[in-house]
């Protein structure tokens, strides 16, 4: 069959009359398509919305903690010089004292005097109790 057959077959068939509020219907689903491309652009751009949020929440997270653990190591590096510092002292009051201190134990603190360190009777004696 070829086309001017096929066109002299769909003429020759009765016309036909479109039904009550066709146009009225077929107007409310292009308008109603209209509607929902919107409502589509609505959806994705609330969709990558999100993303960027979450996506800077997580960045801002991670610079978050980054500056969290530099103030962590800054106050562990403060503490060990301060321990560093102290325990310099001591050793400095020990060579001066010729005493180095040992230690505590429950309610005692324990010394080495060196002045006796070369007797054969040197011996650790306590000197404070503290409470």
């Amino acid at each position: 069959m070829n086309d001017d057959r096929i066109g002299g077959l769909i003429r020759s068939l009765p016309r036909t009359e479109p039904s009550t509020g066709f146009t009225r219907r077929v107007m409310a689903m292009v308008e109603g398509r209209d509607a929902m491309t919107a409502t589509g652009r609505f959806r994705w751009a609330h969709a990558a919305a999100i993303v960027v949020i979450v996506a800077a929440s997580i960045g801002g997270g991670a610079a978050w903690q980054q500056r969290r653990e530099a103030r962590r190591v800054d106050g562990m590096r403060a503490e060990t010089a301060r321990i560093r510092a102290e325990l310099d002292a001591m050793r400095a009051q020990a060579r001066r004292a010729n005493e180095i201190y040992l230690g505590e134990s429950e309610d005692r603190e324990y010394v080495l005097d060196l002045r006796q360190f070369t007797a054969p009777d040197a011996e650790i004696r306590q000197v404070s109790q503290t409470y």
